[in-house]
């Protein structure tokens, strides 16, 4: 939060949700300028000689079955279990610092910046 000057950093375990029904329809629901980032034609992080946009050459309100069901095969939800929370709020008097656990027990410790 660039305004409070806090920077949050987090551990966690995370999986895909396998709710096919449930996915179907959050993607009914989205908008189609949201569902077209779904559609490029490079894997995310695949290096590419030069910058071009990782998205369909047509208008996101021109999408068709074929699209949906691409975008939809490559959509999922993921949950994180957090394990672990390091919280910094910057402060030219010091920087304050908590780390947070998470286990049977939540644990907070103060830690150095």
């Amino acid at each position: 939060d660039k305004s409070r000057k806090i920077q949050l950093r987090m551990n966690g375990l995370a999986h895909i949700v396998e709710d096919i029904k449930n996915n179907k329809k959050i993607w009914k629901s989205m908008k189609p300028e949201s569902k077209i980032c779904y559609m490029g034609p490079y894997a995310p992080s695949q290096r590419i000689n030069q910058f071009k946009p990782n998205t369909l050459e047509k208008s996101a309100h021109n999408l068709n079955e074929e699209d949906e069901n691409l975008g939809l095969s490559r959509f999922c939800r993921i949950e994180i279990k957090i394990k672990k929370i390091d919280w910094l709020k910057l402060d030219y008097k010091g920087h304050q610092r908590l780390e947070f656990e998470f286990g049977k027990e939540i644990k907070v410790q103060w830690i150095a910046s």
